[in-house]
């Protein structure tokens, strides 16, 4: 079972939060672009596993935004989220920053990434609202 899957079940539908989340996201990587396109990282992932990634990481941060609006803040749990993220995807912070970084400063393709985010959120959550799981 992938890790979206895992954290879905925990968090429930929140698709408002998972939109907020996303615009924010978007908004502060558009405004994080620098114009240095010639720097590419050591471990270059994917435009796939960039959408896997990022996919997990707006339902991680749906899910924090979900328990704060609670009063139930645990920034444990965030941790935790990350740190499975970080096992399942055999990456590290630095590595995901550093395609972050590199992702931002071409900007069409993090376009596309976002996109397929988006789109990959939605028909998760569609298919988890079908089955009842959530």
């Amino acid at each position: 079972m992938s890790v979206i899957n895992k954290v879905l079940r925990t968090i429930g539908t929140k698709r408002a939060s998972i939109s907020i989340s996303m615009a924010l996201f978007v908004i502060f990587v558009a405004g994080c672009a620098q114009k240095d396109t010639s720097r590419q990282p050591e471990v270059l992932l994917s435009e796939p596993q960039m959408v896997e990634i990022l996919s997990d990481v707006h339902i991680i941060e749906a899910d924090m935004n979900y328990l704060r609006s609670l009063g139930k803040e645990r920034p444990e749990l965030h941790t935790a989220y990350y740190d499975q993220l970080f096992r399942h995807y055999g990456i590290d912070e630095k590595v995901l920053s550093e395609n972050m970084d590199y992702y931002t400063r071409h900007v069409d393709v993090m376009e596309r990434i976002m996109d397929s985010v988006l789109n990959r959120l939605t028909r998760e959550q569609s298919r988890n609202a079908g089955s009842g799981s959530l």
